[in-house]
């Protein structure tokens, strides 16, 4: 699971082969566990997985932008993202000595995300 973007299909293949579960039931698992971490960071703005890292929910303002393509101004919404940040263990299996680690911003768009 190297050099390329992991999918859920990869998780869900690697899942299965480590710990000798239908591959069925480790796509469930993995939906589950991802449902779990949705909520937590919905309802908590946080999420905190040891010895890995967090996830925070950040709220951003109303702002100016530009469209690049006709150079026409725009006014991007406020919204809601996520960032992460590793745990400081993984930041040094991660960094090498002259990069420094910044955090990774997703966007998860709260409405359509979350099913009930």
């Amino acid at each position: 699971m190297g050099g390329k973007t992991i999918t859920r299909e990869d998780i869900c293949n690697e899942l299965s082969k480590k710990m000798g579960i239908d591959r069925y039931d480790s796509k469930k698992i993995l939906e589950q566990i991802i449902k779990l971490m949705i909520e937590g960071i919905v309802s908590d703005n946080l999420l905190k997985i040891h010895s890995f890292g967090s996830f925070y929910a950040i709220s951003k303002k109303e702002r100016k932008g530009r469209n690049f393509a006709t150079k026409e101004e725009a006014v991007i919404s406020s919204r809601k993202s996520i960032v992460f940040r590793f745990s400081g263990r993984n930041k040094k299996k991660i960094a090498s000595p002259n990069k420094k680690i910044r955090p990774i911003r997703i966007k998860i768009n709260f409405t359509k995300d979350i099913k009930k």
